[in-house]
């Protein structure tokens, strides 16, 4: 089941810029980084590629031509026990040919903020502290929490 905005809040950090929705709470632009380099993907870790901090303009806007980003949120949080939490486009991103993933947030996960993967399919101009995500939580069954090397991390690309 997905929980409502309300509980979702309730879980989460920093939520001055970001907004309640329905079902989940809106997540907001804060740092938008390239990827040079590849990663690694290990059996028992990740390594990440190098990433560089692209500056806003003069206005406070990205403006970003098609390609792959690693962006940071200004909200953080935790995953209750029994539930698992997800990163998912604004619809508005969505129009403007722009897409956010995540991957799955485990029982126990805690951050200071949030961080994904922004692909841009169409150059887009994106201002910073804009809503671009919405983080979800749903109830899961009963599982171990999450021990792995990002708990409790800030973004630490």
């Amino acid at each position: 089941m997905v929980r409502n905005a309300t509980f979702v809040e309730q879980n989460l950090a920093n939520t001055q810029i970001g907004k309640k929705a329905e079902h989940g709470f809106d997540l907001s632009l804060k740092e938008v980084k390239v990827m040079l380099g590849s990663g690694v993907v290990h059996k028992n870790k990740t390594d990440t590629p190098e990433y560089v901090l692209i500056t806003p303009n003069e206005e406070g806007y990205y403006e970003l031509p098609m390609g792959i980003y690693s962006i940071t949120f200004n909200e953080g949080g935790r995953v209750p026990e029994n539930h698992c939490g997800w990163i998912k486009s604004r619809s508005s991103m969505i129009r403007n040919g722009v897409s956010v993933e995540s991957g799955l947030y485990d029982t126990g996960f805690e951050c200071q903020t949030f961080g994904a993967v922004m692909f841009v399919h169409n150059s887009v101009k994106i201002e910073q502290n804009a809503r671009v995500a919405q983080f979800l939580l749903f109830e899961s069954e009963e599982a171990e929490a999450y021990d792995g090397q990002y708990l409790g991390s800030k973004d630490r690309k």
